[in-house]
């Protein structure tokens, strides 16, 4: 293109080429996720999503593929017919520690701060087992892509 149309070289970010199933935006998030995680000494990564949850499943496999113990908390919504399927079987095959809720009303998204409370919480339990982990806000959405989890 850059020859045909004269103009400044382009460059173009294959997705599909990152090593990560279903590549996209949340990999190239995960990618400095992981690397801060890893540097602050964490072995596990716990973060939170709806049940079917597409940066879950990312995450899930970012953190095995770096050696990380993948923990999630998943809200799950009163019309579902199945739990195990999807998204939440990948996890399963990735060996994930998976906690799953019901969302507190019908129709109504997941209350954050609830959502956060309920992280600590998983935290503070993996940390009682020996484990350091690292908690990534929902989608990676935060201030460099991720929330500031001291450990």
């Amino acid at each position: 293109m850059t020859e045909k149309l004269g103009g400044p070289e382009i460059w173009i970010k294959r997705d599909d080429l990152t090593g990560l199933a279903l590549g996209g935006n949340k990999s190239r998030k995960l990618e400095f996720i992981v690397a801060d995680a890893l540097r602050k000494g964490a072995d596990t990564i716990i973060t939170w999503g709806a049940l079917q949850s597409n940066w879950c499943l990312q995450l899930a496999a970012a953190a095995r593929k770096a050696g990380l113990r993948p923990v999630l908390l998943l809200f799950k919504s009163y019309d579902l017919p199945s739990l195990y399927e999807g998204n939440v079987f990948l996890e399963y095959l990735l060996e994930t520690q998976i906690e799953i809720r019901e969302s507190e009303e019908k129709g109504k998204s997941v209350n954050q701060a609830k959502a956060f409370e309920l992280l600590e919480e998983m935290a503070d339990r993996e940390r009682a087992k020996g484990y350091h982990p690292y908690l990534v806000s929902v989608g990676g959405s935060a201030s460099g892509g991720q929330l500031e989890q001291p450990l």
